[in-house]
């Protein structure tokens, strides 16, 4: 508490999909008033909430608002210190449905229960665009394109039932943008490129799109993939939802931002010498560089041909594994891709 003031003053924490840090205001006991800066406030927006129990003087419960379900799940109770400012994830208690779980069953789930591919994916849009003025972690979004793809999936599964699409059918996915997609622009974060539009799309994005997976959009990274914090890109920098003044790591920063905040339920990232493994460590979620040749690299921007890899960014080892089952394989279009067979990886 401050002395001098008519209501108690705490610093309290902001909670983002899975972030909480100190330093916005609640001032208690009479009215719960939330004050949150310019730079917090899309977080009020709707893209994730929390609501506080007060336990008496400074004791708070506080309880994030899963995006996804809206269920909450209570923080262990806490004394909150002016002007402190520490992480405190490990106690964060995610939402079964968000984090801890495979977001990519949860579709499956979702779906197969009537819930339409266009619905599920508008969620994610949601999130990602009003995210979006301060995480940046898309270069461009493509609201419209999803739809139409998540409005064809609808219409599959109308007429041919849950067995005529594919197993990531309805799954939001984005792309790194050193990843060539058919008809969005592809920049490598880079002015250089600013207005390339591929005429086609990478082996491992059309391989996701013919099992269903619905593209929403291209993520920001390190110019051609030099860098690794997602500060060396040309389309601005990307923040860590854990802690927005601090960086994602890169150089794909922007998918590794993305999952963490849950603007998508999987996303691409390119890995040379650590740019999926690293972004995902910094930002807490799973990323994979597959062994060289497992995964075509076809249509990805070079950076060092003999060691550069496309690999999945999720939330748990088990949609890694489902996502890299979809893009393994050979191809002739890539004279270094491997010709072992595809084991079923999940499985494993």
């Amino acid at each position: 508490p401050e002395s001098g003031t008519s209501s108690t003053h705490f610093h309290c924490c902001l909670i983002s999909n899975l972030c909480v840090s100190l330093h916005d205001t609640i001032r208690l006991p009479l009215h719960l008033h939330i004050c949150m800066r310019p730079a917090a406030s899309l977080f009020a927006r709707g893209s994730m909430a929390m609501r506080c129990q007060v336990l008496g003087g400074s004791r708070l419960v506080i309880m994030p608002i899963c995006p996804s379900c809206h269920s909450t799940r209570p923080l262990e109770p806490i004394t909150l210190r002016p002007h402190a400012r520490r992480a405190f994830s490990s106690s964060l208690q995610l939402c079964h449905a968000h984090g801890s779980a495979s977001q990519i069953a949860r579709i499956q789930e979702q779906i197969a229960g009537g819930k339409s591919a266009v619905d599920v994916v508008r969620q994610y849009l949601s999130n990602a665009e009003a995210q979006e003025p301060i995480l940046q972690s898309f270069i461009s979004l493509d609201a419209e394109g999803a739809l139409k793809q998540a409005q064809a999936i609808d219409a599959a599964i109308q007429s041919g039932g849950q067995d005529s699409v594919g197993p990531l059918a309805g799954v939001p996915i984005a792309v790194k943008d050193n990843i060539c997609t058919l008809g969005l622009q592809t920049t490598a974060g880079s002015n250089v490129l600013r207005g390339h539009v591929p005429s086609y799309d990478a082996t491992a994005v059309a391989r996701l799109r013919a099992a269903g997976a619905v593209i929403v959009g291209k993520t920001n990274l390190d110019s051609f993939g030099m860098g690794s914090s997602t500060e060396q890109s040309d389309f601005g920098v990307t923040r860590n939802p854990w802690d927005t003044e601090r960086v994602p790591g890169g150089s794909s920063g922007g998918s590794a931002s993305a999952v963490a905040a849950g603007q998508c339920a999987v996303a691409l990232g390119s890995d040379t010498g650590g740019s999926v493994r690293q972004p995902a460590h910094f930002c807490g979620v799973v990323g994979l560089k597959p062994t060289y040749g497992r995964v075509s690299r076809y249509g990805l921007i070079a950076y060092g041909s003999s060691l550069d890899a496309i690999g999945p960014m999720t939330t748990t080892v088990k949609d890694a594994a489902l996502v890299l089952g979809a893009m393994a394989g050979p191809d002739s279009a890539d004279a270094t891709s491997s010709g072992e067979a595809v084991p079923d990886f999940a499985a494993g």
